[in-house]
């Protein structure tokens, strides 16, 4: 089965590794179902993170590195340094590790909130927040939306998932809106200007 098959899937479980390119940078996705399918019992009456891999995927082509997307997932795959998600990652060996994440919108006045998952990396959160706005600013479709990168101020902070809280790599959690996921005339595009943000970041953290 093909990736966009498997990402299409709404019942079985998948997941899809992608080595190509540059592995000094992933794109992790450990929540994606098919828009439409709502509920991942791995979550615990949570929503999942509805079409998340379809953002993610095409992040990793844009910027030519490597991706791990955990698809209708049954167990929880970034909360455990046991879980076929976090031992794919930890294989590739990255530097940094990207999460893309979905939010129902309900818990959080942002519609896009970026973290490092502690106050320490405050400001890698907040310059890759910086990055997006300026990008998002430039598009008509975007220029109103929300977010922020200040761990004081965001809901989802991602303190306690082991994929963002180690020392193996440094981790970016972004956490999405359905209103952005929902759609491919939107996702696409977003995803282009998400990946030219990270693309800068990195680029810095290279210096």
């Amino acid at each position: 089965m093909d990736t966009q098959s498997q990402l299409a899937d709404r019942e079985n479980e998948h997941l899809i590794v992608v080595s190509g390119g540059s592995s000094n940078l992933v794109i992790g996705v450990p929540h994606h179902a098919p828009l439409g399918v709502s509920y991942l019992p791995s979550l615990d009456q949570r929503d999942s993170d509805e079409n998340a891999g379809y953002i993610g995927y095409q992040i990793a082509q844009t910027l030519h590195c490597a991706c791990v997307i955990a698809c209708n997932a049954r167990f929880d795959p970034n909360k455990s340094e046991t879980t076929p998600y976090y031992k794919a990652i930890a294989a590739m060996q990255p530097r940094i590790l990207v999460e893309i994440h979905g939010h129902s919108g309900d818990k959080t006045p942002f519609d896009i909130e970026i973290s490092c998952g502690n106050l320490s990396n405050n400001s890698l959160s907040r310059k890759l927040a910086g990055y997006l706005r300026a990008g998002l600013r430039a598009n008509p479709i975007f220029k109103e939306y929300k977010l922020s990168g200040d761990f004081d101020l965001i809901y989802y902070r991602a303190s306690k998932t082991i994929t963002i809280n180690t020392e193996q790599w440094i981790a970016f959690h972004v956490e999405l809106p359905k209103k952005i996921r929902g759609s491919q005339e939107i996702y696409e595009p977003f995803s282009v200007i998400l990946a030219n943000a990270i693309r800068q970041v990195v680029a810095d953290l290279e210096e």
